[in-house]
Parts: structure tokens; C-alpha cells; sequence
């Protein structure tokens, strides 16, 4: 019964001995669908070999003290290390305390500008919630530069 159910195509078999002449496309094929597997393989595998997209124990962040005006770095895996975790601002940001003049929750996260790469605290990070404008931008104190535009402006010129 099992076998006037299916219909034979089904159940053709591949010949990769190469001795039919006409098989070639099947060779083809077979040799395709195992690049396929391969490569989706190895785009499952390769980030879990690699670390990730997660971010690097290397990696280290500048802070700076609201307080003091203190800058100090700590890797990630200081932060990690760290008794208590780090507190967070609205919006996600991170506060810890300064090492210099001790401040509880005094030291922000600092970001670079791409255009003139000097370093500063987000003002939107500086201000409580309740006195913000909502139209505050990345903007560089500095160079007065729109990071959020610059680096769509880049994206968009190296397309």
C-alpha cells in the first residue's frame, strides 16, 4: 500500500558516481545545497566562536563626574568586577560613584565625537527627566556637531 501511494519521482535517487554523463546537474545541485549548509553553519557558529556581537571584556569606557569633572576609564570587566552594580538613569544610562571625590552616582558615560574626537557627556544624559526639552539631540559641545546626523550622512555617503 505504502508504495502505490507516493508517486515514483519521489523516490528517484541522485548518482554522483558520474558514469550516467547526463548527472551533472545533479552534481551541481548537491554541491550547492552542501555550500548552503555550510555557510548557514557557519554563520550560527562563527559568532559563538568568536565572542559575539556582545560587547568585548577589552572594551573600556570613559567617565566622567558631574561633581568634580573627574574622568576616569574602567573596562567592561572592571564594571563586572564591581561589588555593587552601577546604577541606571533614566533612559539606561549608567552612573557610578567618582573614585576622586567619592560622589554617589556621580560619574556618567562619556562618548566620542566622530568628527572632532573629544570626548563629553551626553547633555540629554546631564539632565533629570522632568527638565529635559524633547527635541534634545547627540549633539558635540565642542564642535557642535549633530553625531546622529553625522553618521547618518556617512552611511549614506559610503552607500
Amino acid at each position: 500500500m505504502s508504495g502505490t501511494f507516493w508517486p515514483k519521482a519521489g523516490s528517484k535517487r541522485l548518482d554522483f558516481s558520474g558514469a550516467g554523463g547526463g548527472r551533472k546537474i545533479e552534481f551541481l545541485l548537491g554541491g550547492a545545497l552542501a555550500v548552503i549548509i555550510i555557510g548557514s553553519l557557519l554563520l550560527i557558529i562563527w559568532p559563538m566562536v568568536t565572542g559575539g556581537p556582545w560587547p568585548s571584556k577589552d572594551r573600556t569606557y570613559r567617565f566622567e563626574c558631574q561633581k568634580c569633572l573627574h574622568q576616569f576609564e574602567m573596562s567592561m570587566e572592571d564594571l563586572d568586577r564591581r561589588e555593587a552594580e552601577p546604577s541606571m538613569a533614566p533612559m539606561g544610562v549608567y552612573m557610578l560613584d567618582c573614585p576622586k571625590c567619592g560622589g554617589k552616582n556621580s560619574a556618567l558615560v562619556m562618548s566620542k565625537c566622530p568628527n572632532c574626537q573629544k570626548w563629553y557627556v551626553l547633555s540629554r544624559d546631564k539632565s533629570p527627566m522632568q527638565e529635559r526639552p524633547e527635541d534634545i539631540g547627540n549633539v558635540c559641545p565642542h564642535c557642535k556637531t549633530d553625531v546622529d546626523e553625522w553618521r547618518y550622512q556617512r552611511r549614506k555617503k559610503n552607500r
